[in-house]
């Protein structure tokens, strides 16, 4: 069974807004006029995909790991696939067959 490889899909207009001392940051989306709210994980997913590219989850927490060293949640890998379902339904990003 191959990996899904998550990427940043090309299609959103979405205009991001955050502030310096906010955790999250408010999200128009241009196609459905949706705004929403997103957290800083989904923000450092979003980042990471578009800074290199397609990514299997699994190198995603390993990138974030190494980020956070002793910080880091047990349950990071929980964490980011809550946040990938996320960017997935609002059509932000999308796992690829490798």
């Amino acid at each position: 069974m191959t990996r899904p490889l998550w990427s940043l899909t090309r299609e959103p207009a979405i205009y991001v807004r955050s502030w310096d001392d906010s955790e999250s940051a408010l999200v128009f989306d241009e196609r459905s006029g949706d705004t929403f709210t997103l957290g800083s994980l989904a923000l450092e997913l979003m980042l990471m995909l578009d800074e290199v590219g397609s990514q299997p989850a699994e190198a995603l927490v390993a990138a974030l790991a190494a980020q956070l060293d002793a910080a880091a949640p047990a349950d990071l890998a929980g964490l980011v696939a809550v946040e990938l379902e996320r960017l997935r339904t609002r059509g932000i990003a999308a796992p690829q067959d490798s």
